[in-house]
């Protein structure tokens, strides 16, 4: 590990910079699978609004 003006220098077979690697991807897949479910719940959501009979707790319960 090298200091360089920036911070520090990983070569690319480092432990290291693998566990970086390895959170950072785990965050991403983490990030995109929340907003893929709030998406999915929205887009029941908004269906399920304009089914007449269907009240707030029940749409609750629901989802």
């Amino acid at each position: 590990m090298q200091a360089s003006e920036a911070g520090f220098s990983l070569s690319s077979d480092s432990t290291a910079l693998q566990l970086i690697e390895n959170i950072s991807n785990a965050s991403y897949k983490h990030t995109l699978s929340r907003y893929r479910q709030k998406l999915t719940t929205i887009r029941y959501s908004a269906s399920l609004k304009n089914i007449e009979g269907i009240r707030l707790k029940i749409r609750q319960k629901i989802l």
